[in-house]
């Protein structure tokens, strides 16, 4: 599948990526998989963020923490 992916498609994928969109996201932005997106991410020599993503502390959430 990674094969018949365009190179168009798959520098858009790495762009999605760059700017902050998961890899479900991006694979329901293309009509690609969740393997397909990654596999393209993987080849192109993305460093992968840690899973959970970005955790932003709302500011209730600031105020129970003490911070």
């Amino acid at each position: 599948m990674t094969q018949s992916a365009p190179e168009e498609l798959k520098t858009e994928m790495v762009r999605m990526y760059g700017e902050g969109m998961s890899i479900r996201a991006i694979g329901l932005a293309t009509g690609r998989s969740y393997g397909c997106v990654h596999k393209v991410l993987e080849d192109r020599g993305v460093t992968f963020r840690s899973r959970g993503g970005n955790r932003k502390k709302t500011p209730a959430a600031a105020e129970v923490s003490g911070n």
